[in-house]
């Protein structure tokens, strides 16, 4: 069906992996890099190795405010790293409070 709907309206689908797509455009452009999946499981594992060194409820929270979802799997590359580096201030900000170098 997908096929057949994209042959009459002239669509192209593109998913392979580091792909060009060359046309004109009119209007707004919002260009997006897709991750590397091997970096992206990188940062996901260094996120979930930290996790169970601080308190949920406060991550949580954070996740929330900032990228609008609790999942860890729901989040971009950046937004990963943006997460691990809060995770690594809340440790190290705990660890300061008890006097631990």
């Amino acid at each position: 069906m997908l096929k057949w709907l994209a042959k009459k309206l002239n669509i192209q689908f593109n998913d392979g992996e580091r792909s060009i797509q060359i046309g004109n455009v009119t209007g707004n452009v919002i260009v997006q890099h897709g991750a590397n999946q091997e970096e992206l499981l990188k940062e996901r594992a260094l996120v979930e190795a930290l996790m169970p060194k601080v308190p949920w409820p406060p991550i949580r929270d954070f996740m929330d405010r900032t990228f609008n979802t609790r999942q860890v799997k729901a989040l971009n590359e950046h937004q990963l790293y943006r997460l691990r580096r809060y995770v690594e201030t809340v440790i190290r900000n705990r660890d300061q409070a008890k006097g631990v170098k």
